[in-house]
């Protein structure tokens, strides 16, 4: 009997201990959850931005995440007259697209001094991340031991998120930033060329009402290539004469990060089929003469 009572308090006393382990395990998964939804919560960008972004933060006030442009969001950060604030290792801004990014620029500076005599330390580390889904992020540029003033980068096609992120911070050295511009990976222009030529003729030249410096522009006739791509000069570019009666529609393609755009309206080309008809008598006898006419296309002329 005193055997079973032993055992049994040696079992109450095991079943308690389990029961403070679970209650304890339950509150830390809580306190845990907690926190992911917050840090969800104040990652989370607060809109979209649509392209493009011209953004120079010189009158925003940073104070509270709700005071960000659209499709801006931050952590952490303050506010300098006229750029804003990383002072702590780990302070970071996002911003969220809604479209394929192009070229992007900004200015970046210590302790709100952005001149070109103004070195960022060889110990500090600020990078430029993007990302597609807002939660893996890989490294687009990285700052460190060089020159502040205006830096860029071309991003990928798939990127919807971009975060600027203090690193590594030594001390003393507080990171400003400004001026952001994020442009469209290609400007869209009007494709030139719609019209009709005669049957037998040289065609008709199709083109671009104007060209980007860096993009590659190829011709199509619905699905097929037409030609060699011709490369974009900052004006106006030519495919050359075409012979071929169709709809021709023109796509770019950016050098540096192979984002691809559609330009604007289509060159419809049509061929002119000549048609003729002869006048005169149509018996002549010897030695006598007649004028034949050819009729083209509501003209006459005597042969």
């Amino acid at each position: 009997m005193k055997k079973n009572i032993f055992f049994l308090l040696v079992n109450c006393e095991l079943v308690i201990t389990n029961l403070k382990k679970i209650f304890t395990n339950i509150i830390k998964l809580s306190f845990f959850s907690l926190i992911l939804l917050v840090f969800s919560f104040t990652n989370k960008a607060f809109g979209q931005a649509s392209l493009p972004v011209n953004q120079t933060f010189s009158t925003v006030t940073v104070s509270g995440a709700g005071t960000m442009p659209s499709g801006f969001s931050q952590f952490g950060l303050s506010g300098y007259s006229g750029a804003l604030k990383f002072d702590t290792q780990g302070d970071y801004l996002i911003l969220n697209i809604n479209s394929s990014p192009g070229l992007l620029s900004f200015d970046v500076g210590i302790n709100n001094s952005f001149t070109a005599g103004t070195s960022f330390p060889a110990l500090a580390t600020f990078n430029i991340q993007e990302s597609q889904d807002g939660i893996t992020y890989s490294t687009a540029l990285s700052i460190s031991n060089t020159i502040c003033g205006n830096k860029s980068v071309t991003l990928l096609c798939n990127t919807r998120y971009i975060k600027w992120i203090y690193s590594i911070k030594p001390s003393g050295s507080n990171v400003s930033l400004k001026n952001i511009i994020l442009n469209t990976p290609l400007t869209v222009y009007a494709v030139t060329g719609t019209g009709s030529y005669c049957a037998g003729g040289t065609g008709v030249a199709v083109g671009l009402a104007n060209s980007q410096s860096g993009v590659n522009y190829q011709l199509y006739n619905g699905a097929s290539t037409v030609g060699s791509v011709v490369a974009g000069t900052g004006s106006a570019i030519s495919f050359g004469l075409q012979t071929t009666a169709t709809t021709y529609t023109v796509v770019g393609t950016n050098t540096t990060s192979s984002c691809e755009s559609n330009m604007s309206g289509n060159a419809v080309i049509t061929v002119t089929q000549l048609t003729a008809q002869i006048t005169g008598a149509n018996t002549l006898c010897a030695g006598n003469s007649s004028t034949l006419s050819i009729v083209s296309g509501g003209g006459a002329s005597n042969a």
